[in-house]
């Protein structure tokens, strides 16, 4: 059915991916967040568990202090950028209030921030598509979430115009069908490219 079709994976942030939306540059977009802009619609196709993570030597720093708020903040924070979205994500729900200077480290390609855990340098949070591997090796630890372990969402987004053109109304049919087409070999989970 898609034969034949070629498809351009960018990545961008949330308002990009909403003005290439609703200016047509863009036909589909993939984000862990639904656009809020009534010219446009979006459904939720697939939900990733996050993980609070580090190398085994600052894991077990972490888990032998007194309280896991105290460990937490004796170490660099790792985030993908200064909000931290991921990791706030995580100390939300798990109800911990950590007040901590700025990131130690930030990196927008999350598998830069995953090769710092497993050099030793700080913890963070990541999907568990990027760290089952690593977890399942050895080379990374889960710091135990003490309340939930918390999921990300992922949305595909649209105007509902573009869904005239049959190749785009085909795609997009295909996305919502099967989560298959995102899948990691590595890991068999969803591995989004937004």
């Amino acid at each position: 059915m898609l034969s034949g079709l070629r498809i351009h994976i960018e990545a961008a942030g949330r308002e990009e991916v909403k003005a290439a939306l609703v200016t047509d540059q863009h036909d589909l977009g993939l984000g862990v967040d639904p656009p809020h802009d009534r010219r446009l619609r979006s459904i939720k196709i697939h939900e990733e568990p996050l993980f609070a993570l580090a190398g085994p030597a600052v894991a077990a720093r972490i888990a032998s202090a007194n309280r896991l708020l105290q460990g937490l903040a004796a170490e660099p924070v790792l985030a993908c950028n200064l909000e931290r979205p991921l990791l706030d994500s995580w100390l939300s729900a798990n109800v911990i209030a950590l007040r901590s200077p700025p990131p130690a480290l930030t990196g927008q390609d999350l598998r830069f921030l995953r090769s710092m855990l497993q050099r030793g340098f700080g913890w963070t949070v990541l999907p568990g598509y990027l760290c089952a591997q690593e977890m399942a090796e050895g080379s990374l630890v889960e710091i135990p979430a003490p309340t939930i372990r918390p999921t990300q969402s992922y949305y595909l987004s649209w105007a509902p115009r573009v869904l005239r053109h049959p190749r785009v109304s085909a795609v997009h049919r295909t996305l919502v069908a099967t989560t298959d087409f995102f899948r990691s070999p590595r890991t068999g989970s969803l591995a989004p490219t937004s």
